[in-house]
């Protein structure tokens, strides 16, 4: 087993058909039958549009209430995570609904934010899951889009488009934190 540190970021990576290449990409996965609770008390209707992010996905049209919808996909990112990579954590975020690209299509996500549990001793054979072979990279916190270009790059990978948005994002937010500390 090896150590990890809890300011690393977990990434995994598959390979995808339709690019022909090995993906680095957030953890994802589907919103099983199970994973919802069709007993709410405020029906709402669920986004027919399909969801294929770490909140899992949504195929159905079918009237479930926003909480039950929310659980779904907490359940979901947690039960992928696990799947995927073999780490436990806790769901505690869900964001709303955003498209991935609504010029193309009408394939929409809800990320998870998802605190891992079980950093400690990190052991895990690399899972076999649809077919495909799933690696699990972790990245540190502090310059995530640098480590995760050099993985891509080292393996002759490609990073998919939300996690390249997500890390550049975050380091952004982060030079820009320092220059605000600089000016103090």
């Amino acid at each position: 087993p090896k150590r990890i540190n809890a300011r690393r970021m977990v990434l995994v990576s598959q390979f995808r058909p339709a690019v022909g290449k090995y993906v680095l990409e957030l953890p994802a996965g589907l919103v099983d039958e199970s994973d919802i609770q069709r007993d709410g008390p405020t029906a709402v209707q669920a986004n027919a549009g399909v969801q294929d992010g770490p909140s899992g996905e949504i195929i159905a049209d079918e009237a479930i209430d926003e909480e039950n919808l929310e659980s779904a996909c907490k359940k979901a990112a947690e039960r992928e995570l696990y799947e995927e990579t073999g780490l436990h954590g806790t769901a505690n975020t869900v964001s709303p609904v955003v498209y991935s690209d609504p010029g193309l299509s009408n394939a929409s996500v809800r990320f998870v934010r998802i605190d891992v549990e079980s950093w400690g001793k990190y052991q895990h054979n690399s899972a076999e899951s649809e077919q495909s072979r799933i690696t699990t990279h972790f990245i540190s916190a502090s310059q995530p889009l640098q480590e995760a270009c050099q993985i891509a790059k080292g393996r002759n990978m490609e990073i998919d488009a939300r996690l390249y948005a997500f890390l550049a994002g975050i380091e952004e937010g982060s030079q820009m934190k320092d220059m605000t500390h600089r000016e103090d």
